[in-house]
């Protein structure tokens, strides 16, 4: 009888053990969850604000690309009114 309650007793303490580092990596686990979606919102931030500006420059070069072709157009005209 006496090691079976040795054996229980054992168990018992291996189980507290396994219990209180599986409570612990699920609070790391938690952690470790939350920033990753503070980094995500960042990110998703961080992305928008790159789109925006890559549409600011994209309508920019057109509008270079416009005034270019104005400025080649009125060239030709130059020469035709000389």
């Amino acid at each position: 009888m006496i090691p079976k309650r040795e054996k229980l007793n054992q168990a018992n303490r291996e189980l507290e053990a396994a219990t209180t580092e599986l409570a612990e990596v699920q609070e790391l686990v938690a952690r470790l969850n939350n920033d990753l979606s503070i980094k995500v919102a960042e990110l998703n931030k961080v992305e928008a604000i790159r789109n925006a500006a890559q549409a600011e420059a994209d309508k920019c070069n057109n509008y270079l690309s416009l005034a270019k072709r104005l400025v080649n157009a009125l060239a030709s005209e130059k020469i035709r009114w000389a």
